[in-house]
């Protein structure tokens, strides 16, 4: 019983009801103190406290080292205990296989180290033992493997998500999880209020035959992608096959003709602004057309409703106050109405002094152990010494950028190495647009967002197989190899020679799809039946 007199004032307390989550934590202390547990025989803990520190423990049986001695002889004479801490990331240790390891000199059958390291996001494994005088090291005792995990949130996001639906009675691939208000409207707004379907007659008449031809052709998806979710579209004309519930115009010239229908029908009229004049005349770097901005104003005037493609354009219309404020709203475009100016890639390369006429790779991500991009800068400083023209841009922040920018400026090849840090996607869609092909050299699983993004815009994809990546074929669209440097090395040379033309094939086929209808297409919906919903006098 005596051993337990120590513990009874806090035995007390909790008797008496004074106990709080603290003083519990504090007995539970206290009691750890004088009573610590003695796990049988020998043994190395290593635990991670936080970023940057860890708690290694152990305990040696005197017999061990005994024996250690005996079977060496002189050979121990002179032995010094240790820890040895081996770095063991993403490999399967085999005792020899360590990219690193280092000796921290300790004393004692038992003992306890904090260590505090910089190496974070790395995975260690520990030995306690003796260091011999002919540098051999005999271990004791071995830890588990541990991770030292960084102190804030990982750079790597994926906002890809699924939608499954209720009234849809299907799935439906979310590019971008922030969109989750739209499915939130669907079932706030939806519910009993679409029991039967909505014919919607459309007018585009787009006078420039190429924006014409595109405009038919983005509209003709967005239907199809509208279809199964009620909504039936017809070409607009005084002659429809059935009177509509709303009329849509898709550009200025054919608003007066939708007006028209939607008076004789008694439906409200959407017009959409896929791009006003203002925004064309800034773009091709001309004056406004008076006339243009004349017919845009009269368009704008007929509408009940107006949909816009951004902010910009609505403060636009509003300042020069044609339509009231509620009535404009916006709604992603996946249709620009406005030709692009020609891109140079050698322009993107220019801002970041590269040779704007030699090949550029990109990595774009989190700069870190798992990623490879210390994988990748060890194959591109060889690359760089045999492959005169090779070129590779780090887009991205992470845990090695500094040591990578350093190895980079302290090599040969650092003029041809750049690092730009996080970009803003117009900047990002510039660099893909402008690289040769896209690097993926992770060690682990890595989500499979921007290898689509790269084949839907045309460019071929170097991966290797730990990233698992199943949209990349070998020797089809892009290169898979093995996250080692001389598999990696052996990659880059075939991409640099040869960016695979049948890869860029294949992602300009894909990329002529219009991506993330389905999004759009709910959002429309939602639009006419509020549309509607307000027409009709109910609450919007």
């Amino acid at each position: 019983m005596n051993m337990y007199l120590p513990l009874r004032p806090y035995m007390k307390a909790a008797a008496y009801g004074a106990e709080t989550m603290e003083q519990m934590r504090s007995v539970g202390w206290k009691i750890g103190q004088l009573f610590t547990p003695t796990p049988p025989g020998q043994y190395l803990a290593f635990v991670p406290i936080k970023s940057g520190l860890a708690y290694l423990h152990w305990a040696l049986e005197k017999g061990s080292i005994d024996a250690l001695q005996k079977e060496e002889g002189k050979a121990f004479d002179g032995a010094r205990q240790t820890l040895r801490l081996y770095d063991v990331s993403w490999i399967q240790f085999n005792g020899t296989n360590a990219h690193s390891f280092f000796d921290i000199d300790v004393n004692g059958l038992w003992g306890r180290y904090y260590w505090k390291t910089d190496r974070i996001e790395r995975y260690f494994l520990a030995e306690t033992g003796f260091r011999l005088r002919d540098g051999r090291y005999r271990a004791l005792a071995r830890s588990e493997t541990v991770f030292m995990d960084r102190a804030h949130r990982s750079g790597q996001t994926s906002m890809r998500g699924m939608y499954v639906g209720g009234r849809f009675e299907r799935i439906i691939p979310v590019e971008n999880i922030f969109d989750a208000p739209i499915y939130e409207r669907v079932h706030t707004s939806w519910s009993g209020s679409l029991a039967e379907d909505l014919t919607i007659s459309y007018f585009a008449d787009e006078p420039k035959p190429d924006a014409a031809a595109r405009l038919q052709e983005y509209l003709k998806n967005l239907h199809a992608a509208a279809e199964p979710l009620g909504l039936h579209f017809q070409q607009g004309s005084e002659k429809s096959a059935a009177k509509p519930n709303l009329v849509h115009a898709h550009d200025i010239g054919s608003a007066p003709a939708a007006a028209k229908l939607a008076k004789k029908s008694k439906a409200p009229l959407v017009l959409t602004l896929h791009a006003s004049e203002r925004e064309r005349a800034a773009l091709r770097g001309r004056e406004l057309d008076p006339a243009a901005v004349k017919q845009e104003a009269e368009a704008l005037a007929l509408a009940d409703w107006v949909i816009t493609a951004h902010s910009d354009t609505r403060n636009q219309i509003l300042a020069d106050g044609l339509v009231p404020e509620d009535r404009v709203v916006i709604l992603p475009d996946l249709f620009q109405g406005v030709l692009p100016k020609a891109f140079d890639p050698g322009d993107v390369k220019k801002r970041y002094h590269l040779n704007p006429a030699r090949p550029m790779a990109l990595f774009s991500g989190e700069i870190s152990h798992a990623a490879g991009a210390d994988l990748l800068m060890t194959a591109m400083e060889h690359v760089c010494g045999v492959h005169p023209e090779a070129q590779l841009v780090f887009a991205g922040n992470g845990p090695l950028r500094s040591e990578l920018e350093s190895r980079a400026h302290r090599s040969a090849f650092g003029e041809r190495i750049r690092f730009v840090g996080h970009v803003a996607r117009d900047e990002f869609m510039d660099l893909l647009a402008a690289c040769d092909f896209v690097i993926i050299p992770a060690r682990t699983w890595q989500d499979e967002g921007l290898a689509h993004l790269a084949l839907e815009n045309g460019k071929s994809v170097l991966t290797t197989h730990q990233a698992r990546i199943s949209c990349v074929n070998h020797g089809q669209n892009g290169l898979v190899v093995y996250d080692n440097p001389g598999s990696v090395i052996w990659g880059l040379q075939e991409m640099f020679h040869n960016p695979m033309g049948n890869g860029h094939s294949f992602a300009r086929h894909n990329s002529n799809m219009p991506q993330s209808l389905d999004n759009l297409a709910i959002e429309l919906c939602v639009l006419y039946n509020n549309i509607l919903k307000t027409a009709n006098g109910g609450a919007q």
